[in-house]
């Protein structure tokens, strides 16, 4: 039943992790096999969790929810571990790498 979705809603787009590329190919081929066409797929990088180590999921628990107030989003972002700080601002801003300080703790008051 992978990717059958896509053709029970033909769906024209479908956005989702790099995790969900099987899954996506297999929506469109399915819809091929039903007579649609292939829905347009967009795979996006994954975004670790504030854990540093598992993909950010509500689940998992360790995932900043957008309608959280301001200081528990700022608490959650403050524990982010610095390995993957440049990870953050490359997927969730629109900031190139050579504006952030090379220093990764520097890279928290940005």
């Amino acid at each position: 039943m992978q990717g059958y979705d896509s053709v029970a809603l033909r769906a024209d787009v479908e956005l989702g992790g790099t995790d969900q590329k099987f899954n996506l190919a297999v929506g469109r081929d399915l819809q091929r096999h039903f007579g649609q066409t292939p829905q347009f797929g967009l795979l996006l990088p994954i975004l670790l969790g504030t854990d540093g180590v598992q993909k950010m999921s509500k689940s998992i628990g360790n995932y900043i929810g957008l309608s959280e107030d301001a200081l528990s989003m700022y608490s959650k972002l403050e524990k982010i571990p610095d390995a993957i700080i440049s990870d953050y601002f490359e997927l969730l801003t629109d900031w190139s790498p050579e504006q952030l300080p090379e220093n990764p703790r520097d890279r928290r008051s940005c």
